[in-house]
């Protein structure tokens, strides 16, 4: 919840979100332990907390974590919970809560390159990888500290999810859960020995936000042809300069409707005859080929710089 672009500290996943800090230690005894983490749970359910995060939890009591988690889950709580730091898999042989809890959001870390951080727990119960390795965050003691755990990875998910819940309020903590792992990276195939056994894939706060909301385009292919010159195939200066450039729609986004693509440079000898071309809808997943309308442009017979930097943006969805 650190709030960013201050050049203070940190910046949290989520800023300027709410924040309520649930107190689970005893009272006039000193303790480096979670005494009360399930009544946490409970009270910030009855207290209206959209998100629940966990960065605990332990070997214990399945039916009163899940008769707590479920609770909290049926008054519109999101439970959000770390899986552990083990690198111990969760099966029938070893349970932990109340990360196993089934309407929990139980959440693995990851390390550089998507990688399954060598302390994470892992199981079929994992619904979700995060970012939990020399992840730094405010510190009690010192302000400031470069910690590693599923503890950490739990509240990187939390903030994605409070991401999600403020541009879709109306989201039940099932349907939240499911969007957060709907709109995960895939990363089984860098992780083969725990394939199945780190949720459904590496979070992705961009997705999970905004891919029902718009399109995601970027530049497939692009070619460019002489129109006119020597036609000898290679665009030399004072050429006039075809640009035919294809338009990738990433799968699952929303449709691109009435795309626009504007061609532009700084560059001098430059001369940009026609700047614009349209596309037709693209859905999520397509590629729209430009064949017939391309982008023109036409260099200074005298030109020396051989590299032109050109920006191509793309508009769509101005509805």
């Amino acid at each position: 919840g650190a709030v960013g672009d201050n050049g203070i500290g940190v910046t949290g996943t989520a800023m300027t979100v709410s924040i309520m800090s649930c107190k689970g230690s005893p009272t006039g005894v000193e303790s480096s332990g979670v005494q009360y983490g399930f009544p946490q749970i409970q009270y910030a359910a009855q207290s209206g907390a959209h998100i629940i995060n966990c960065s605990w939890g332990g070997p214990g009591n399945g039916s009163y974590a899940t008769s707590v988690v479920n609770y909290a889950t049926n008054l519109g709580s999101l439970v959000v919970v770390a899986a552990g730091n083990d690198n111990q898999e969760h099966n029938s042989s070893y349970r932990d809560y109340p990360s196993d809890v089934p309407s929990a959001l139980c959440v693995a870390a990851s390390a550089a390159g998507d990688i399954k951080a060598s302390f994470s727990d892992y199981g079929e119960v994992v619904a979700i990888l995060a970012p939990g390795n020399n992840i730094r965050s405010t510190w009690i003691s010192n302000n400031y500290s470069t910690q590693s755990g599923t503890s950490m990875a739990a509240p990187v998910v939390a903030g994605v999810a409070a991401l999600v819940k403020t541009l879709h309020r109306e989201l039940k903590p099932a349907e939240l859960k499911e969007r957060l792992k709907f709109t995960s990276d895939f990363v089984d195939d860098i992780n083969p020995n725990y394939a199945g056994l780190i949720g459904a894939g590496r979070i992705n706060a961009f997705k999970a936000t905004m891919y029902d909301l718009i399109p995601n385009l970027s530049v497939f292919d692009s070619r460019i042809e002489e129109s006119v010159g020597d036609m000898d195939g290679v665009p030399n200066p004072g050429e006039e300069v075809l640009l035919y450039v294809d338009i990738y729609n990433e799968i699952d986004w929303m449709t691109a409707s009435g795309t626009t693509a504007h061609l532009t440079t700084n560059a001098p000898g430059v001369e940009i005859i026609s700047p614009t071309v349209q596309y037709p809808s693209i859905d999520g997943g397509s590629v729209s080929f430009n064949t017939e309308y391309p982008l023109i442009f036409k260099t200074d017979p005298h030109l020396s710089d051989l590299k032109i930097p050109f920006t191509i943006t793309f508009y769509s969805n101005m509805h």
